[in-house]
């Protein structure tokens, strides 16, 4: 309804801008729009003259949508007909066994274009740690959004198993068997002096060999450490695609693609960029991480054929997103078609502690321990609530709580408690089965007159386009924030209203209502890949 609203507005304005309608749900309508103000910047007049000349095409226009505009403080408020609540709540009433089957946020706005989504990707040379997890959590619930948008995604975990993060693995398990190594920075933690021991004949075997010993025990570490750990947090890939097959074919044919744009300088091949040259290959012949990435990426488009890229990336990679674009428009491939999420740090607190990390020197929190101190959905769950570009401090002892101080536990409440109402139900004989049968119609017309089952309707209606918004954005924080504002709203009807009572309409109608909007939250709940609880 958003992008159509928005459509509409600027063909009956006349506006060059495209007006933003923002979806507001409250005592002011259901949705919003600015488009009188644009119009007014664009006419050299005022809003209010815009509504005095349209008003009658956009209520002519919108008969069919809305039961009434108003013209309040420049915006445009536009209260939607329930005649449409209504085909809505026949909707959300379909497929109670399977939430596989619901389709009532799908859209067809990607109208299904390939998307490879790549996320994680972390080096095969350690388990993960909680920036990881932060990467496999948002590009987990991303790829739920887009496809439920329309989309096509093709998931990938790109694996750096080849260069000199793999021959410093091989060097750190060696020297953890007692062989001196000459050489700073290599690996620590008990996860290593466990690999090495474990593997200590095949260490010694290859001892002469590191690199290649490194790429046999990062097939180790990717099998045993980390999709264990993306497997309990309910994060799956398509592909695991190896950096090695890259430099099999694919490396000569992109440099004499790109040749007259490179240019040879102390002992390097250089590529030229607009901002600043970057090397391609040292001269010790050594390809760079960019150079690996052009390949990659390269892959992705001219020979896998997908329309748009998506990368998840640390904060660390901001520079990178930005000489990756400029390189890969050489091959024709364009700006818009390759997008980045980019992600801050993320910070955990125990107590009055703020616990810190660094990877080199092997003190790191591994994410496995945080599962195993609060389970994965709390950790899913406040790492999606908030913008990917800001630091994240994640409360432990907060995650724990069961009150409403921790919004996990509150949202995850508010399904249970619904559950336990269809529960009681049963129990009292009132319907025999969770496919209990009312005619909708007659359950409508005793609900619509109730105007907390109209406001929460009208919430679950626009996810649909909050969907859509976040496919375009990437802002994934909007989703989980918005179930929060709609259990609010559940739990003050179930406090308010009494579900179960003498008369038996009335309470198989309500009872209709609470099924409807527990199909939706199992729906929402998925989309943001934590489960749905019976009990909590």
């Amino acid at each position: 309804m958003k992008n159509e609203l928005e459509n509409k507005l600027k063909k009956i304005l006349k506006t060059k801008e495209k007006p933003q309608v923002k979806i507001i749900l409250n005592q002011h309508g259901d949705l919003a729009s600015n488009a009188l103000f644009i119009w007014a910047k664009e006419n050299k007049s005022n809003p209010y003259k815009g509504w005095e000349e349209n008003k009658e095409k956009l209520n002519y226009y919108f008969k069919n949508i809305f039961d009434k505009i108003e013209f309040e403080n420049g915006y445009l408020n536009f209260f939607i007909k329930k005649d449409i609540l209504f085909k809505f709540f026949k909707l959300l009433l379909k497929n109670k066994k399977n939430i596989f089957k619901l389709n009532f946020f799908k859209s067809n706005f990607g109208h299904n274009q390939k998307i490879i989504l790549e996320f994680v990707s972390a080096n095969p040379t350690g388990p993960l740690h909680l920036g990881n997890g932060r990467n496999a959590i948002l590009g987990e619930i991303l790829s739920r959004i887009l496809k439920e948008t329309g989309f096509s995604v093709f998931k990938e975990y790109y694996n750096n198993n080849r260069g000199k993060q793999i021959e410093t693995l091989g060097l750190s398990a060696l020297n953890f068997l007692g062989l001196k190594i000459d050489k700073e920075d290599l690996y620590k933690g008990d996860y290593l002096k466990e690999l090495a021991e474990k593997n200590k004949g095949l260490c010694l075997k290859f001892k002469d060999q590191p690199e290649y010993l490194g790429y046999l025990l990062s097939k180790k570490i990717l099998e045993f450490y980390i999709k264990p750990t993306l497997k309990s947090l309910n994060v799956s890939f398509d592909n695991f695609f190896s950096e090695k097959k890259l430099y099999e074919k694919l490396d000569k044919e992109v440099l004499n693609k790109i040749k007259k744009f490179t240019y040879e300088k102390d002992g390097a091949l250089w590529l030229k960029l607009q901002s600043k040259d970057e090397v391609l290959i040292k001269k010790t012949k050594e390809p760079t991480y960019f150079f690996s990435d052009i390949l990659y990426h390269y892959n992705k488009f001219k020979i896998r054929k997908f329309k748009y890229s998506i990368n998840i990336f640390g904060a660390d990679h901001l520079d990178h997103a930005r000489r990756l674009k400029e390189a890969l428009n050489y091959f024709g491939i364009k700006d818009k078609q390759l997008k980045f999420i980019i992600y801050q740090l993320v910070y955990v607190k125990k107590g009055e502690s703020t616990l810190k990390m660094s990877k080199r020197k092997g003190d790191f929190i591994l994410l496995d321990d945080l599962i195993k101190e609060v389970g994965p959905d709390p950790i899913k769950f406040y790492f999606a609530l908030h913008p990917p570009e800001t630091h994240l401090l994640f409360d432990i002892d907060l995650a724990k709580k069961k009150n409403e101080e921790n919004l996990y536990w509150y949202v995850v409440y508010t399904g249970a408690r619904l559950w336990s109402i269809l529960e009681k139900a049963k129990k009292e004989k009132i319907i025999k089965n969770l496919n209990f049968k009312l005619d909708p119609k007659k359950a409508w017309d005793y609900l619509k007159e109730n105007d907390d089952v109209i406001n929460i309707l009208k919430r679950i209606y626009f996810v649909k386009d909050i969907l859509i918004d976040i496919s375009k954005n990437f802002q994934i924080q909007i989703l989980p924030q918005y179930i929060v504002e709609l259990s609010k709203i559940i739990n003050s009807f179930y406090e308010k209203e009494k579900i179960i009572e003498n008369d038996l309409k009335k309470t198989l109608s309500k009872l209709e209502f609470v099924y409807c909007i527990t199909n939706a939250l199992k729906r929402l709940f998925y989309l943001i890949n934590i489960e749905f609880k019976e009990k909590v």
